[in-house]
């Protein structure tokens, strides 16, 4: 570089995501003695640009709320875990996110039948519209807060610098959420949820678990990670 100035490193590698095909794959990390288990579910999401962030968001907002769809029958109808919850992580312009879910359980293999029941019915079924109306009120409501400080907005207009969003993302991600109806849900879901490809993490007493997980139809795989 010019004298002074060191030359600029070079370019990061941003090589694109390898296509998902885990068809389900259940990886399971041995804790002997532990009688509750971890599990956590996910699969490739969607990017701040794409034209589905609006609906998954509010989706989330229906699988996720109090009294919303996952709440009601994971912990409500079935008892099988004190807090649950699952839902779309949009990631900058060039990378997609992440679809997660997951619950502490004492019944691994139940909770992931029945947290592939309510995500099946989500791809399958319109939420109602005083769902997607409750859900776009919970997202609109906490918009106040991108204007609490001078500070806050200041690094909001950074970080869309930064990832390559407008400087107006926010405004337009809002009349995005004002604008999406039930069709609009059902829809994303049936293009970005795919429940019977989730791939899972199980952490558990592999001894008391591993069976009841096998019996559900799905490939096991024992994952050991250094200490």
């Amino acid at each position: 570089g010019a004298r002074g100035h060191p030359a600029p490193p070079p370019p990061v590698p941003n090589p694109p995501l390898p296509p998902y095909t885990t068809g389900g794959q259940v990886l399971l990390i041995d804790r002997p003695g532990l009688t509750q288990a971890s599990v956590a579910a996910g699969e490739p999401g969607v990017s701040l640009r794409d034209p589905d962030a609006a609906p998954l968001d509010v989706l989330s907002s229906v699988l996720n709320s109090f009294g919303g769809r996952l709440f009601n029958q994971i912990r409500s109808r079935e008892g099988l875990a004190y807090q649950v919850s699952g839902g779309w992580n949009t990631g900058p312009v060039d990378h997609v996110g992440l679809f997660t879910a997951g619950a502490e359980t004492a019944a691994p293999a139940q909770l992931l039948s029945a947290l592939q029941k309510s995500l099946q019915e989500a791809r399958t079924t319109e939420p109602t519209a005083e769902e997607v109306e409750v859900a776009r009120e919970e997202t609109l409501n906490s918009f106040v807060f991108n204007f609490a400080s001078t500070a806050s907005q200041l690094q909001r207009r950074l970080v869309y610098d930064l990832v390559g969003l407008p400087p107006d993302y926010l405004f337009r991600y809002r009349e995005g959420i004002e604008a999406v109806t039930p069709a609009d849900v059902l829809a994303a879901a049936q293009r970005h949820l795919h429940p019977p490809d989730l791939t899972t993490v199980v952490i558990a007493d592999a001894k008391v678990f591993k069976p009841e997980l096998e019996a559900l139809g799905r490939p096991v795989q024992m994952l050991t990670l250094d200490d």
